[in-house]
């Protein structure tokens, strides 16, 4: 476990990540005491911190945890990572977690996603079809929350669940749903090994039905 504060945050640099890549779990909290003085430092520990996951990957890395208080960027230049196999991370918007899911670590098992902030333009966020319907082959367990600030809508939801075929275990703690015609989520239509489901959803209207394979 590491967490960085505002007096050893020097010491997070790339010479010490070098030393992470024999590590197999690594866990990175950003303390919430850092000022934004700081935010120099923080973008070339990001930086860092993104060479360690996609630029160049440990192939002994399968479990890692990443914190950050106002989410982590991915765009579509990065590598896939193929070692990690849990992943716990707080990303910046909804288009960050498409992207993640759209090939970038392919083999993971265990998936838990923070989003930290607002789409600007909910329409633009929507993903293009993927080309492979098997990218996420392994995931068996997928955890989303959503910060006070973001909402989201079926449409994006669905969207989330596209390429999670395999998955038997979900967890939803969306702060802000926005369900504007269609009341009813029918999770058996995207997830069909779907067997645990735990929903905490705050929405502008009562959801009729939330349907899930096997009437669970």
């Amino acid at each position: 476990m590491l967490e960085w504060r505002q007096d050893d945050i020097y010491s997070l640099s790339s010479s010490l990540l070098d030393k992470f890549q024999s590590l197999k779990s690594l866990h990175i909290h950003e303390s919430t005491t850092i000022k934004e003085s700081n935010e120099y430092i923080t973008c070339r520990i990001l930086s860092d911190l993104q060479q360690l996951i996609f630029e160049k990957p440990s192939k002994n890395l399968e479990d890692l945890a990443l914190i950050l208080n106002d989410g982590m960027l991915t765009t579509k230049q990065f590598h896939s990572n193929l070692y990690l196999k849990y992943l716990t991370i707080s990303l910046i918007n909804l288009h960050d977690l498409y992207i993640l899911l759209d090939g970038l670590v392919p083999n993971l098992i265990y998936l838990k996603v923070i989003i930290c902030q607002h789409n600007v333009n909910q329409r633009m966020s929507l993903p293009k079809s993927s080309s492979s319907k098997f990218l996420m082959a392994n995931l068996d367990e997928f955890i989303l929350n959503t910060n006070e600030n973001v909402s989201l809508t079926l449409e994006q939801l669905h969207a989330i669940f596209k390429p999670l075929q395999q998955l038997t275990t979900l967890t939803l703690n969306i702060k802000k749903f926005i369900n504007e015609t269609q009341t009813k989520i029918n999770l058996e239509q995207y997830l069909p090994k779907l067997k645990h489901v735990t929903c905490s959803i705050y929405t502008t209207s009562n959801i009729d039905e939330l349907y899930v394979n096997n009437g669970q």
